[in-house]
């Protein structure tokens, strides 16, 4: 995550669809899921022109029936973050998008250029340990990196801090929390068969088949939804409703 990215419309999709997992705007009402947010935070890079995805926040009558209308406290809240030049996560968790009861885990993750490998493995090894402890009580932990799930021999690359890593996953799937991932996806005629061979990564590392939800507004991009053993039935009808309502934006991969 870079703050360069609040407000854009993948960040509208991914507050939309927590807010649904969470109970914030479950249609149902019923039990409230504690969710805990990694941003895996990043510098802000200039190289191309990602985040600004941004229009469907003009108070056109179009963007408030295709966006508005889906869940209008989080399209007016949004609004006026950007409106006020506030584009950065904790502006977004002082907004109250989600709960009170919201673990946030904001600490920078970064590498510089010419590091050594060691310090790489210590300031990775830090950083995770911080965000275990972080969403020690998070019923649902969103994972959300710039790229998506990594391979592990990129962990002390360069790059290597854009991704997250089926260790991460694992370590917070074995304390019995359900997972939202995100995966950013190729635009082409790939992009299923990415899809497919990610879920497949998630299913033998985690031994539960995730639900993609494919966003393809803006870039194309995937939530990959984990749910464990006793959260199925509620997350699985959460994600029922949440598709019926925002079905025009998200589909099953």
């Amino acid at each position: 995550m870079q703050n360069r990215y609040v407000a854009d419309v993948g960040d509208f999709a991914k507050f939309g669809l927590l807010r649904y997992l969470s109970g914030v705007t479950n249609p149902e009402g019923g039990e409230s899921l504690r969710v805990g947010l990694l941003w895996y935070m990043h510098h802000d890079e200039r190289h191309n022109t990602h985040g600004r995805h941004i229009t469907y926040l003009k108070p056109t009558e179009q963007n408030r029936r295709d966006y508005g209308d889906l869940d209008p406290e989080l399209w007016h809240t949004l609004a006026h973050l950007l409106s006020q030049g506030d584009r950065c996560v904790h502006c977004t968790e002082e907004a109250g998008l989600l709960t009170e009861e919201t673990q946030y885990y904001s600490a920078p993750l970064r590498y510089s250029p010419g590091m050594r490998p060691n310090m790489r493995r210590a300031i990775r090894q830090n950083w995770l340990d911080g965000a275990l402890r972080a969403t020690t009580d998070a019923d649902v932990v969103c994972v959300d990196p710039d790229n998506g799930i990594g391979r592990q021999d990129q962990m002390y690359r360069q790059s290597g801090p854009k991704f997250a890593y089926m260790s991460d996953l694992e370590a917070l799937w074995e304390r019995g929390q359900s997972l939202v991932i995100y995966q950013q996806m190729v635009m082409d005629k790939k992009g299923p068969q990415m899809v497919r061979e990610k879920a497949d990564q998630l299913e033998d590392a985690l031994g539960v088949r995730p639900i993609p939800l494919w966003f393809n507004r803006g870039t194309a991009r995937v939530f990959f939804v984990v749910p464990q053993e006793g959260h199925q039935k509620l997350i699985g009808e959460r994600v029922g409703w949440f598709l019926e309502r925002w079905g025009q934006h998200f589909r099953l991969a």
